[in-house]
């Protein structure tokens, strides 16, 4: 278990919980920054201890111009969602809870995000990395920051498309201009190009 970083949490947790629309689209292990992988196998003090740390936190942020609604619910449900952690037994079966919750959570998430995925593989492949930028909007559709979307795109190859070649220009020396002005007025016709001034027909004069 990592020590608690306050600013960290803020960002990570607490911005995401409210993206997702409150307490109830999180979890316990979640909202007390707790691993889910070996919480029950972690000391009761240790985790006691966590939940403390947090409870503390959330009493300092209930004044914050953006989450202050959020913690003073969480403060209210604090006794209720702490339960479920405080004792190895019940973490252990509020893990297998949450965990089926969170697999079922991110399919709904996913779920559009997959689609759009699929469909450029299919048609290309690979998913081109012009693509990209257009999956991050569908992303946000179902509440995906940039980074959730690249995590999902790792599971496929993005196609990097190779840099044009340069554009030649062709232009004509003075020289060859002159020379095929030449040629025009040898064979009477208008020329078209404003290098010639050998004739009257040419440069257009009456």
């Amino acid at each position: 278990m990592e020590p608690f970083d306050p600013n960290a949490y803020r960002k990570r947790v607490l911005a995401g919980v409210a993206r997702r629309g409150g307490p109830d689209q999180s979890d316990a292990f979640e909202l007390y920054d707790l691993p889910l992988d070996g919480a029950a196998d972690l000391p009761d003090e240790a985790v006691a201890a966590r939940i403390d740390e947090v409870w503390g936190f959330w009493q300092r942020q209930r004044d914050h111009p953006k989450y202050r609604a959020l913690v003073a619910q969480l403060v209210a449900e604090h006794d209720r969602r702490s339960a479920a952690l405080r004792t190895s037994a019940d973490r252990r079966a509020e893990e297998l809870r949450v965990r089926a919750a969170r697999d079922e959570r991110d399919a709904g998430r996913y779920a559009i995000l997959d689609t759009a995925i699929s469909r450029l593989v299919e048609r290309h492949g690979g998913v081109p990395a012009e693509k990209v930028a257009g999956l991050e909007e569908i992303g946000a559709l179902g509440g995906l920051t940039p980074a959730e979307v690249a995590a999902r795109l790792r599971r496929h190859r993005v196609l990097r498309e190779p840099p044009p070649p340069p554009r030649r220009h062709r232009r004509d020396s003075p020289r060859s201009a002159g020379r095929r002005s030449a040629r025009c007025c040898a064979s009477g016709a208008t020329c078209a190009t404003r290098a010639c001034r050998r004739c009257s027909r040419c440069s257009g004069s009456p």
